[in-house]
């Protein structure tokens, strides 16, 4: 850390610790609140925890539970329920600003490559298909061949 400051200090400790293990039950520190509160909020730390506690449609599991094999504690689940006091009164505005600026990233299209359809393969009876698969030193990387029902304009249909 470059400095002790409050500041360096949660950005340290958000970008080292609760990004990676969620926030823990108890936090005890020996300094106290040694400088006065400037908060600069860097968001990746955040994003990353966020993606770590989201749950996947395709899993219905975190990547946290895939991980650790339990949930990440959230930073609002380590925090004594009631108002806050002091310092935290003047943060709080800051994280609040921060967090509304936040956006979700809209999903990219799918690229749009041009088909490369050989002209040969208009007159085949059969065909071979790559698995797509890694395989090993001796194995083929094609299955078949199928024989080819139809020749469509942009898709074959085979008898598999």
């Amino acid at each position: 850390m470059p400095d002790s400051t409050a500041e360096c200090t949660a950005a340290h400790f958000l970008s080292g610790w609760v990004s990676n293990f969620g926030a823990p039950v108890t936090i005890i520190t020996d300094q106290g609140c040694s400088s006065s509160l400037t908060p600069g909020v860097d968001a990746l730390p955040i994003i990353l925890l966020t993606w770590r506690a989201t749950e996947k449609e395709d899993l219905h599991h975190t990547p946290a539970d895939l991980v650790y094999w339990e949930d990440l504690r959230l930073p609002g689940q380590f925090a004594a329920p009631g108002p806050p006091a002091g310092h935290a009164l003047a943060f709080l505005p800051v994280l609040r600003q921060a967090m509304a600026n936040l956006r979700p990233t809209p999903p990219r299209p799918p690229p749009s490559r041009p088909t490369h359809f050989p002209a040969d393969l208009r007159d085949a009876a059969a065909v071979f298909l790559r698995t797509g698969a890694t395989t090993g030193p001796l194995q083929p990387p094609y299955v078949g061949p199928y024989l080819v029902l139809h020749m469509g304009e942009k898709y074959v249909t085979l008898e598999i």
